[in-house]
């Protein structure tokens, strides 16, 4: 059985590679939707609600508004992370142990960043370049072209992802080449 990790830089395909891996017959661990379910922790809402109050209402959590926060100071976004990565390596730990698929794939934008790249093998990062990933965050996100760019400078650079993974995934044709080079990785890991 595989246990691969699938990382890369916000806004770099990574969602689109989880989903032809998906489509092909892998398991998908997301730590995206981990992080959302930790949200809901008591625990970590209640931490969360000490460190950043201005971003609640009531018990609500206003993600855009936490998100603009941290984005822009490297301490809070250090503080965020200290709250939510115990609670989502718990979570990715469960749900890789879990699974019996032939493979598995363990989704993290922050891998490296979270200390869960010693759960998987082999380390996949899809790799894009740099403007193309500001013109998709603000097209999706509906964001600044100044947020986009501290979005991506609070994340490791694609150098230093390929430099720790296995595989790099270049994303820079469109889907289909993307989807030849998922499916033949897959199939190499099923063979």
């Amino acid at each position: 059985m595989v246990k691969a990790g699938l990382t890369g830089g916000i806004a770099s395909g990574k969602s689109a590679a989880a989903e032809i891996f998906e489509k092909a017959g892998a398991v998908i661990v997301d730590a995206d939707v981990l992080s959302r379910q930790c949200l809901l922790l008591p625990a970590v809402r209640s931490a969360l609600k000490d460190a950043f109050p201005s971003v609640f209402c009531g018990d609500e959590l206003d993600r855009a508004a936490l998100r603009q926060l941290v984005f822009g100071d490297a301490s809070k976004l250090k503080v965020l992370n200290d709250i939510t990565h115990p609670s989502i390596r718990a979570a990715a730990e469960e749900a890789l142990s879990a699974s019996r698929a032939p493979v598995t794939i363990l989704v993290a934008p922050l891998l490296f960043e979270a200390g869960l790249d010693d759960l998987v093998h082999p380390i996949v990062t899809v790799a894009c370049p740099e403007t193309l990933r500001i013109a998709r965050l603000m097209k999706r996100d509906t964001i600044s072209e100044a947020l986009a760019k501290r979005m991506i400078d609070a994340q490791l650079s694609d150098e230093a992802r390929a430099k720790r993974a296995d595989v790099v995934l270049e994303n820079d044709g469109d889907l289909a080449a993307l989807e030849q080079k998922v499916l033949r990785l897959y199939e190499e890991w099923t063979a």
